[in-house]
């Protein structure tokens, strides 16, 4: 049996290059599909994206709680609980799955009634959404197999099922793009394709890992549905509200600005969303080893690892958010070199703006999941609601009255979302285990000065090296990320810490 920090270690690294493999794809491609088929087309693909977000509010009521559930339950030896909340959670998805489908059809069938559509791609763009919306369905009725590796403590092989995903669909976007006329709709049916093999390799490893984890229809039950929505309902709410942050900005700039400023915008978002997610796959490392430890371990045992979870978060994620925000626009006129110079100014400026909340929240992202494992979600999902609205509000109004366009979209969200991070996340998560309410802060504080710091280093490396090409940018980026690392663990761990993980390298090293 593994041990638990090398276990850690595997789940991170792992995620990291799942992670890793998906940027590299899209830096390739993305490009390539953009000049094949369009800046103003690809925009669509989007937001097709954003209304299956729109869909996982539905979902969120049952799925949101059903990992922490099941792994309670079977940490504690329960499996026939684990099991019935198993076979209710994937009954209630093919239910929803059936529910949802009629509005999906009925969009599609409408799309250009609905949304500004060109012309001359109506078609086109709505087999890329009929197809999209399967690809969601064929997730949504398998997701819960994506419990074992959880419940376990395996996320490698969650890394692994999505890494050769991303290999499949690689191919299969270079094959036809290459070989027939580019319509946009092909991306449907490959990422449909993808969503079936992920789930015929998710059913493998779910019997490999928990063959005693089994679906049984007689124990479904309507009293474990109630009981996960209770507390699902408000994560519900707090997806919609993240929808009223940043899920309605494409579908806001398609409505009142138009479908290609729509594009600029999705561009604008397409790195600072992987480093969203790259934050996302850090803290989730850590979320199983949380759980578990929570309905194991002791109050204090818990905090610790909470502590170490928003260090290493913070410490891992602090360089590449800070390193896009300083080299974007280098980066963007060699990765687009196909627009302008005033579209990538724009771009730039938006992809900042969009960044700047996550300049913050890469040192909180693990206190969310304590919401979630302490079952304390229904305060952040109301004051999330009413910050969503307030962000509506205020965008409307801005768009209504100002020039400011895409700025007001993307600048808003970000502030409002500054405010929470900074006034009510470290604050909620202390309340919720029952420490004081300070207890986060310092890495908050030790963050901020590790940013400023960064921020600095990037800046004189930026000064120093012309990054005109695109080795030169590597090489910018590669100084700034060493020195940048260097500074971060100084300034993040204590002295004792950094002495402990010296001590372990060097173990390694000299065996």
């Amino acid at each position: 049996m593994m041990g638990k920090s090398k276990q850690l270690a595997l789940n991170m690294l792992s995620q990291v290059v799942a992670f890793l493999l998906s940027l590299a794809i899209n830096f390739f491609l993305i490009p390539v599909i953009i000049e094949k088929i369009g800046k103003e087309i690809y925009g669509f693909y989007s937001l097709a994206d954003n209304f299956l977000e729109y869909a996982t509010v539905v979902t969120t009521v049952i799925n949101g709680m059903a990992n922490r559930f099941i792994t309670v339950a079977y940490s504690k030896g329960e499996i026939e609980d684990a099991n019935k909340y198993f076979t209710s959670v994937t009954l209630v998805n093919v239910l929803l799955t059936v529910v949802l489908a009629i509005p999906a059809i009925i969009l599609v069938l409408f799309l250009e009634n609905i949304i500004n559509v060109p012309a001359n791609h109506v078609w086109d763009i709505k087999c890329l959404w009929a197809l999209t919306f399967m690809m969601f369905f064929v997730n949504l009725i398998f997701s819960r197999y994506e419990a074992a590796p959880f419940v376990k403590n395996r996320l490698e092989i969650t890394a692994f099922i999505n890494m050769t995903s991303i290999m499949i669909k690689a191919i299969l976007l270079v094959i036809v793009y290459s070989l027939f006329y580019p319509y946009i709709g092909y991306i449907g049916v490959i990422v449909f394709l993808c969503a079936v093999y992920s789930a015929v390799i998710k059913v493998r490893f779910k019997n490999k890992l928990t063959p005693d984890l089994k679906f049984k229809k007689e124990l479904f039950d309507w009293g474990t549905v109630k009981e996960l929505a209770r507390v699902g309902v408000w994560n519900s709410v707090s997806q919609l509200s993240q929808l009223l942050f940043t899920g309605l900005d494409l579908l806001i700039a398609n409505i009142f600005i138009g479908a290609e400023e729509m594009s600029i915008l999705s561009i604008a978002k397409t790195l600072p969303i992987m480093i969203i997610s790259f934050i996302g796959v850090i803290a989730g490392a850590f979320h199983p080893s949380m759980t578990i430890s929570y309905s194991t371990q002791t109050t204090d045992r818990f905090v610790d690892e909470a502590k170490f979870a928003s260090k290493m978060c913070g410490f891992i994620c602090s360089v590449p958010v800070i390193g896009i925000a300083v080299f974007g626009k280098e980066f963007f006129s060699l990765w687009l070199p196909t627009l302008t110079a005033g579209e990538i100014s724009r771009i730039q400026i938006l992809s900042i703006l969009t960044l700047l909340p996550q300049m913050l929240s890469i040192y909180v992202f693990p206190l969310y999941q304590i919401n979630t494992i302490t079952c304390r979600v229904r305060i952040p999902a109301i004051l999330d609601c009413i910050i969503g609205v307030l962000n509506i509000v205020i965008v409307y109004l801005l768009l209504s009255f100002t020039d400011l366009g895409l700025y007001a979209i993307a600048g808003v969200s970000s502030t409002l979302l500054i405010l929470k991070i900074l006034l009510f996340v470290p604050i909620y998560a202390a309340n919720s285990i029952k420490v004081k309410k300070r207890t986060f802060y310092p890495y908050i504080i030790r963050g901020i000065v590790l940013n400023l710091a960064v921020m600095l280093i990037c800046v004189c490396v930026r000064r120093i090296i012309a990054a005109d090409s695109w080795l030169m940018l590597i090489i910018a980026a590669s100084a700034a990320a060493f020195i940048g690392y260097g500074t971060g663990f100084l300034i993040i761990f204590s002295k004792d810490e950094r002495k402990k993980a010296l001590g372990a390298i060097k173990n390694k090293i000299c065996r």
